[in-house]
């Protein structure tokens, strides 16, 4: 089992009732700050900073030679803060932040080559801020951000620029999106219907 102990925060690995430090990402007393950590499948991903790059995505399968960081997404010294890390079909899918395109859905098959922004929901350098990242059936559902005059909406991705499109209108269908949730394969989540401002349950 890998755990995080702070302050000056490093990975762990836990083998029964003792921990040993699995890689000294960070030396000194500030620490890596790991976080965010997320399994898919036989690879941990988390967010983490190594003092030069800011807090970046890394990956580990248990080892020191093999806790690495992926890519540096937010090049330079700047953070990407890769957040609400899921796995869907191998690969982990999460937001991230960039300067050219500010936070959007990124995916990761835990290569350079294989870490790629999945569209640019929010065109520009502002961000559609993904959030609530929910893995359901073979896709995510999320909330988002799209045109400034849409506000938070539920969105939906197949982990492709094409299949990652709005699921409702909150101006003419569902409200702003609140706690996603799978169950049963289903996408359970908070919304208010048209011309409402009640929020009820809803289920995609």
């Amino acid at each position: 089992m890998l755990v995080v102990r702070s302050p000056g925060a490093e990975v762990y690995f836990s083998g029964g009732n003792t921990a040993t430090l699995l890689k000294d990402i960070r030396s000194g007393a500030i620490g890596s700050s790991p976080t965010g950590l997320a399994t898919v499948g036989s690879t941990l991903y988390f967010q983490a900073s190594d003092g030069t790059n800011g807090a970046e995505l890394w990956i580990s399968n248990g080892t020191s030679a093999a806790t690495v960081m992926v890519a540096d997404i937010n090049a330079g010294s700047a953070s990407s803060s890769p957040v609400s890390i899921v796995g869907l079909d191998g690969k982990a899918v999460f937001a991230a932040t960039n300067t050219a395109n500010g936070q959007e859905l990124w995916m990761s098959d835990g290569t350079l080559a294989g870490t790629v922004q999945v569209r640019d929901i929010l065109a520009g350098t502002g961000s559609s801020s993904p959030a609530q990242i929910t893995f359901v059936g073979s896709r995510v559902f999320f909330a988002a951000t799209g045109a400034t005059n849409q506000g938070q909406e539920l969105w939906v991705s197949d982990g492709t620029s094409a299949g990652t499109y709005r699921v409702f209108d909150h101006l003419t269908q569902i409200g702003v999106p609140t706690s996603i949730a799978l169950s049963n394969g289903f996408a359970y989540f908070g919304g208010s219907s048209q011309g409402s401002s009640v929020n009820s349950l809803f289920r995609f």
